[in-house]
């Protein structure tokens, strides 16, 4: 069974095409979006802290993105003071935004803080994959 169709099929079933990735490590967005191209067609748009993240959820609005996949700790705004606004905010109450972390505890209080899901460093195909199904 081909891989890509599966992914296709999912794709367009799950109307995920819109991805928002937010980290302040260059390298780190480079790498994902790199992964994701390999998932599936996507439309990246990319971020380097909470701050520009937030300025371009405003810009484009709450139906703009089908998910953000945000890192914890960056300077300016962290992952976790990111989904505080972002939750606080009507617009983007039901938007799924998980955290990119190192930190094992955080598996603990993700969802407390608001986030839709975890995705533990170092983050694989396989586990991006998973994660947009």
């Amino acid at each position: 069974k081909n891989n890509t169709t599966t992914i296709e099929k999912l794709v367009t079933k799950r109307k995920c095409h819109r991805l928002l990735l937010v980290d302040d490590q260059k390298t780190n967005l480079l790498v994902l979006k790199a992964m994701l191209k390999k998932l599936g067609d996507f439309d990246i748009v990319m971020a380097s802290n909470g701050v520009e993240a937030m300025e371009t959820l405003k810009n484009q609005g709450g139906e703009a993105f089908d998910i953000v996949l945000t890192d914890m700790w960056m300077p300016e705004m962290s992952g976790e003071e990111l989904i505080k606004i972002i939750r606080a905010d009507e617009t983007f109450k039901d938007l799924p935004v998980y955290v990119i972390t190192a930190d094992v505890e955080a598996t603990k209080s993700y969802k407390e803080q608001g986030f839709t899901g975890i995705l533990l460093k170092p983050v694989t195909i396989e586990s991006l994959k998973e994660l947009l199904e």
